[in-house]
């Protein structure tokens, strides 16, 4: 365990949870930056430990620029401490940039939610195809995000716990997918059953406790982007769990602030769908054009990046060679110098000898030929290197300034053609755009005069109720006016009138054209004789009728006087049928 502890540097403490700290420290063999996690694994219980290996597991096989990348790790077994070594992301996180936002009362710009969006999908597409099924741009894409490798098979893997505070930053303000705690590996495209996640990013399969698949994971991302536009979660306004669970499972949406654009709007409602198999999956999202246009201008950048690096590390070489060719020049002439101050030798060795008045002639003749000797094959030998060197210089000159110009040709020519295609594909994009706007405001119109002509349907239906009501009202009420022995009375009259006058009245009676208004609406009468006033209540018809002259109420017959009374009365025909048949007789 020293060795491993002795190989970083402890720098900050950068974050803490339940069961230890993460620690930011500095590899002493490089310098390099790293996030360490060091977990009690002594106070988990069984299920955070396996939570914990799972993470691990699942972060070991994970190699993607948007994902945070795992290191190493190491158990310590003694303390009952876990190590984890991990990417550090020095840009702190998406919840940080919405507080941020809210701090200072400005919206987070579309573009870069469109960047986070788009970075994030990569991230979640190489999580959910892990065997590169679907769209796979070139190899010149952000980070190589869609690579397929076929020799990789490994699970899918679903992240579960999709939030702002699990969506890293790094200094160049790259995405970085992290906390893959409550991750979980499908050997194959299936369904899980747990209950995981944080509540307000939680999909209605999950609410529900029903099986779920990827398109989980789709609808936290549709909560995330749209807490990035509203700076809060679209289910903000539950206060229990059980409020809560309501309003995940009715999808009603709040709509977003204003300035951010329709087609993000729609991308969130999709994300949002209450039906999983509605939902669009990371690869089909990606298809979408304001994505796809994000990921060429990237992929642009990137590019232009990767240009000017290559341009500075010509110049960087160039600058190296130059220095080499003056050290060789130094070098040069301090050969040179000795070249001089050997032969200088040479010449007071050759004066000594003459003063000395030596007269060996064979010495003086193997002195001056080895003398030649070595000064021939000295400058041979610095002619040969001066040749070298120039030929390599030229040389190397040459091929730099042909890779640079070819270099340039090809960035100019790819920024021209890339900048046709972006150009020919936001025309057509606009004209898309506009046309769907054109067709969206026929609709509503139509929409519009339809709702107006079934209001006016509505207003002429409530009228012919009021009227029809008004009408019912009217004729119940005078038939509840009447007392039974008026209507009786009303029944008799014209019977009176009928044995009162003559035979001739009688014949015009008859054959004048009676009105159906007269028939339908007779006059009210009036009772001769003095009958009780009935305000309080309206007695039956049978308890107190007045059917004698002097109007005297009489007592209610018992059963046996009522029938007797039917049977000892004669029987009259006064052909009621025949009087009263008055259409019969107009015909």
């Amino acid at each position: 365990m020293s060795s491993f502890l002795d190989q970083y540097e402890s720098l900050d403490v950068i974050g803490n949870g339940s069961f230890g700290i993460i620690r930011k420290v500095r590899r002493k063999a490089d310098g390099l930056i790293f996030a360490r996690k060091e977990l009690n694994f002594e106070r988990m219980s069984e299920r955070d430990r396996k939570q914990i290996v799972s993470e691990v597991n699942i972060l070991k096989d994970l190699h993607h620029d948007h994902i945070v990348r795992y290191h190493d790790r190491y158990v310590d077994r003694d303390a009952g401490i876990l190590y984890i070594l991990m990417e550090y992301c020095g840009g702190g996180d998406l919840s940080t940039i919405i507080k941020q936002a809210m701090r200072q009362n400005r919206p987070i710009p579309e573009d870069t939610i469109w960047n986070y969006f788009m970075q994030i999908l990569l991230a979640l597409h190489h999580c959910h195809h892990p065997n590169g099924h679907g769209r796979t741009p070139s190899s010149s894409g952000l980070g190589g995000a869609l690579e397929s490798d076929g020799k990789d098979r490994r699970a899918q893997i679903l992240h579960r716990d999709l939030k702002p505070d699990n969506v890293f930053l790094d200094e160049s303000n790259t995405v970085k997918l992290g906390d893959f705690g409550l991750s979980k590996a499908l050997p194959q495209a299936s369904f899980a059953n747990t209950y995981v996640g944080t509540p307000y990013y939680m999909s209605p399969e999950l609410m529900q406790e029903k099986a779920y698949d990827s398109k989980s994971d789709i609808w936290s991302l549709g909560c995330l982007i749209y807490e990035l536009c509203a700076l809060k979660p679209p289910f903000h306004e539950a206060k229990t769990h059980s409020e809560l669970s309501i309003f995940i499972r009715n999808g009603r949406i709040p709509p977003l602030p204003r300035g951010y654009s329709t087609a993000l709007s729609g991308v969130i409602k999709a994300m949002l769908n209450l039906n999983p198999a509605m939902r669009p999956s990371a690869t089909q999202l990606l298809q979408h054009e304001r994505l796809e246009l994000v990921l060429k201008v990237t992929e642009t950048e990137k590019m232009l990046s990767q240009v000017k690096t290559h341009k500075a590390t010509v110049d960087s070489r160039e600058r190296e060679l130059v220095a080499r060719e003056q050290a060789l020049m130094a070098k040069e002439q301090h050969i040179t110098a000795l070249l001089t101050q050997k032969d200088h030798e040479i010449a007071t060795l050759s004066q000594m000898q003459q003063h000395k008045q030596y007269t060996q002639q064979d010495l003086d003749v193997a002195i001056k030929r080895a003398v030649m000797e070595r000064e021939d094959a000295l400058r041979i030998l610095v002619g040969q290197r001066e040749a070298e060197v120039a030929a390599a210089m030229v040389k190397r000159e040459e091929e730099i300034m042909e890779a640079v110009r070819r270099r340039e040709a090809e960035v100019c020519h790819a920024w021209e053609t890339r900048e046709v295609e972006i150009k020919r594909e936001v025309d057509v994009s606009i004209k898309a755009v506009e046309e769907r706007v054109r067709w969206i405001n026929v609709r509503e119109e139509e929409l519009r005069t339809e709702a107006e002509r079934q209001e006016d349907v509505r207003e002429e239906l409530r009228e012919l109720e009021e009227k029809l009501k008004k009408l019912e009202e009217g004729v119940t009420k005078g038939r509840k006016e009447k007392t039974p022995l008026e209507e009786v009375k009303n029944l008799l009259k014209p019977l009176a009138h009928m044995t009162q006058e003559t035979p001739g009245q009688k014949r015009r009676l008859l054959s004048a054209p009676t009105p159906k208004a007269a028939l339908f609406s007779p006059q009210p009468l009036e009772t001769p004789i003095t009958r009780p006033n009935y305000d309080a209540f309206l007695p039956s018809a049978m308890k107190g009728v007045v059917l004698t002259a002097t109007g005297e109420t009489l007592a209610t017959p018992a059963p046996a006087e009522v029938a007797n009374l039917f049977n000892n009365s004669p029987k009259v025909g006064l052909n009621f049928t025949k009087i009263f048949d008055f259409e019969d007789g107009d015909e």
